[in-house]
């Protein structure tokens, strides 16, 4: 591998580039763990997946994979029922809904406004 990286300084720079992208995304997934409450890493876990696996649709912004209170409690670090409760409200809130083991992100601006530290 250190004979590749010297031998091809475009492998290398894609290499860094990266490592460094890693490296943000851990920084700002710990500091995000360390000083965000619940309902804010709730908020800014569902709008990274609304970037990652959202599909634009009249009614909102649906995510295609299916995601549980368990894998996104496992994700922010807030117990599954947290996670329930919070859907739950921002449901009511009509923020979002849940159909099939499907997200629908209704109010995404509102979604961001909650991710805002206090």
């Amino acid at each position: 591998m250190q004979e590749l990286f010297h031998a091809d300084p475009v492998f290398a720079d894609w290499l860094l580039q990266y490592q460094a992208r890693k490296v943000r995304l851990l920084l700002g997934q710990n500091m995000t763990l360390s000083f965000d409450r619940a309902r804010q890493r709730v908020a800014k876990t569902l709008l990274y997946l609304c970037g990652q696996y959202g599909r634009q649709k009249e009614d909102g912004i649906w995510l295609t994979n299916r995601f549980t209170c368990s894998d996104v409690a496992g994700i922010t670090n807030v117990s599954r029922v947290s996670v329930n409760l919070i859907f739950r409200e921002w449901e009511e809130a009509g923020i979002l809904t849940r159909a099939h083991g499907r997200c629908c992100i209704r109010d995404p601006e509102e979604l961001r406004r909650l991710a805002e530290p206090d």
